[in-house]
């Protein structure tokens, strides 16, 4: 059996945690003593973003024995305890989150050209699991464009929210203050209402 440790050095820790969180694998595992949202494990597999740094230390079997020997020696390449992880928004609140479901698009986000620093987060509401993403209010127009150019059609219009039927699930987007909030390819309506009407009652004017 044997590992490999890569250890990338990118521009800046947004550069890092973009590549981190947009290639975490499905049902992953934290990694003992490093927040979730930074650290995730595999049967196989470590990865971290950490400052400007993200790491990938695979092996070249399944076998959770070395995995855990993995974590133990994680220190010789991360001082953990003084690690300064990327400050994640406070505006996609903790609230009936999926653990570790953050997600930072620097570019080009969901393929819409133009579309950029998105931060997403995927929540539990009323047992649905949903996508919802908030950014700056300078974006808004581009991504309403996205939808209506897409076949998108508007139902309505509540509470400073408006729904889409997009092909047979819901699109919501709201603004408000400097910030523009949706979620995304929603199956339950209500439960993405609900979503969105928690994420813009957190936003600060």
């Amino acid at each position: 059996s044997w590992i490999e440790i890569y250890r990338f050095e990118m521009t800046s820790p947004k550069s890092a945690y973009t590549v981190y969180s947009s290639q975490k694998r499905a049902g992953s595992d934290a990694v003992a003593g490093i927040g979730a949202d930074y650290a995730y494990q595999t049967s196989s597999g470590i990865f971290i973003a950490a400052e400007n740094l993200y790491f990938e230390i695979t092996a070249s079997v399944e076998d959770q024995a070395l995995i855990e020997d993995l974590t133990l020696a994680l220190p010789e390449l991360i001082d953990i305890d003084n690690v300064k992880f990327m400050n994640l928004p406070a505006f996609l609140p903790d609230q009936s989150a999926v653990d570790g479901s953050f997600k930072l698009y620097i570019d080009s986000a969901f393929g819409v050209s133009g579309l950029g620093d998105v931060y997403a987060r995927n929540y539990s509401i009323d047992g649905a699991e949903i996508m919802a993403f908030v950014i700056d209010g300078k974006y808004a127009q581009v991504y309403k464009d996205f939808l209506v150019n897409n076949g998108a059609e508007k139902l309505e219009t509540k509470d400073g929210i408006e729904i889409y039927d997009f092909y047979g699930v819901y699109e919501l987007i709201a603004r408000k203050g400097d910030k523009f909030a949706a979620v995304r390819e929603a199956q339950d309506k209500d439960a993405a209402f609900k979503l969105l009407k928690m994420i813009i009652e957190k936003i600060s004017d």
